[in-house]
């Protein structure tokens, strides 16, 4: 299972999120005691063919991945916090049964 963040270099938003979602999840596995899901950063600007198989329509965007399948997914306007906690809280409880390495 993995995470996926998709943004671009310049996006400030996008830097911002980097540091929560990787405290967040450090935070829930360790409270959890649970092994991390991975977690994927990934700049749009130097794959463009992600961006178009995730069908990044805004950034920063969140995607959820286990055993190749788009599970959840969070973008842009709709990455309020508690959105954010509940995408969170999905990656750590999946990550738990099964993490792909």
């Amino acid at each position: 299972m993995q995470s996926r963040a998709l943004s671009i270099s310049w996006c400030d938003p996008c830097k911002k999120l980097t540091p929560v979602l990787e405290n967040r999840v450090k935070s829930l596995t360790k409270e959890n005691q649970v092994t991390s899901p991975k977690l994927v950063k990934i700049n749009i600007d130097d794959h463009e063919d992600l961006a178009s198989e995730f069908k990044v329509s805004t950034i920063p965007c969140l995607v959820l991945i286990r055993n190749g399948q788009v599970i959840d997914r969070i973008e842009g306007r709709r990455m309020n916090q508690t959105n954010f906690d509940q995408f969170i809280k999905k990656a750590v409880e999946i990550g738990s049964d099964n993490i792909t390495k």
